[in-house]
Parts: C-alpha cells; sequence; structure tokens
C-alpha cells in the first residue's frame, strides 16, 4: 500500500484508478469505520472463513500512512462456528488510534532510537 502511495508499483493512471477504487469500498465496517470526516480512507476488507483483514491508506492534510490489520482463528473447531464479525469494532478502533496519530495527536516522533521515514 505504501508503495502504491508513493507512485513507485504502477505508472501513473493505473496509481490513480487504484488508489480511486481504494476510495470506493463499501465495506466500511473495518478500519475507516470510526475516522473522521477530515481524515481521507481507501481501504479493502478481505474474509475467509476464520479469517478478517482490513488494510487501509489513511490520508489527512498532506501527511498519510498505511495500516494492515489480520485476524486469524476466528472458527470454533469443534463447532465451525466463525466468530470473524466480533473483530470489526476492534480494528475500527485500531483506524481511529492511527488516525489520531497521523493527525498530530499522540505523535511518537519524538521517542527515542531510529526512526523510519
Amino acid at each position: 500500500m505504501a508503495r502504491l502511495r508513493q507512485g513507485v508499483l504502477l505508472p501513473e493512471p493505473l496509481t490513480a484508478l487504484a488508489l480511486d477504487v481504494l476510495a470506493l469500498q463499501q465495506h466500511v465496517d473495518g478500519l475507516p469505520a470510526l475516522l473522521t470526516p477530515d481524515v481521507s480512507c481507501g481501504n479493502k476488507t478481505g474474509e475467509l472463513e476464520g479469517v478478517r483483514h482490513d488494510v487501509a491508506l489513511l490520508e489527512r492534510d498532506g501527511r498519510w500512512c498505511s495500516v494492515a490489520v489480520t485476524a486469524t482463528d476466528l472458527a470454533d473447531p469443534d463447532t465451525g462456528v466463525d466468530r470473524g464479525s466480533t473483530v470489526w469494532p476492534v480494528v475500527a478502533e485500531i483506524g481511529a488510534a492511527v488516525a489520531q496519530w497521523l493527525t498530530g495527536t499522540g505523535r511518537t516522533d519524538d521517542l527515542p532510537g531510529r526512526h523510519r521515514p
């Protein structure tokens, strides 16, 4: 996702198309669910039996980040019941926390040690 947003994964027209498609995602129960209107989001969710995931690009005021969440082992092996839907509220909270970091509240840039660009 980061390479897509940086424009190095695909030619420019395809990059724009891919970002537009992500922005039109209709399944927004995960990472984008609790975002404020000033944070834009393009995401892609996925489901398999016992697995849920969401990956997103979040952006505000020209600052952006990519975030991915994967939850596994959500199906009960004895009953076969898939409890995957129970993780979406937690995924939404992760999205909100990342957006809070992105918008400047809760930043960790001033922590000691090595930082990624």
